[in-house]
């Protein structure tokens, strides 16, 4: 089956959303729990809104090691 551009596009918009809730709500809620902001609000309030930009954070995307390569992985969730 292929998939159009805008379905890819899509999907990509889907991934961003899992990526940025890092090790799932729950792990959010248990930081908010323990008094502590997530690493991604830490980062919210260093910057100026929509001057920072993430890079790598998809999966695949900067692998150096060898044994990396190829492996599918979410980096939040380790």
């Amino acid at each position: 089956m292929t998939r159009t551009t805008r379905e890819k596009i899509e999907q990509l918009r889907e991934l961003k959303k899992r990526l940025i809730k890092g090790g799932g709500e729950e792990r959010i809620e248990k930081q908010h729990q323990d008094g502590k902001l997530t690493a991604r609000e830490r980062v919210g309030l260093l910057f100026d809104p929509d001057t920072f930009q993430e890079l790598f954070s998809l999966p695949n995307t900067g692998a150096r090691c060898l044994a990396w390569a190829g492996k599918s992985f979410l980096p939040m969730a380790w």
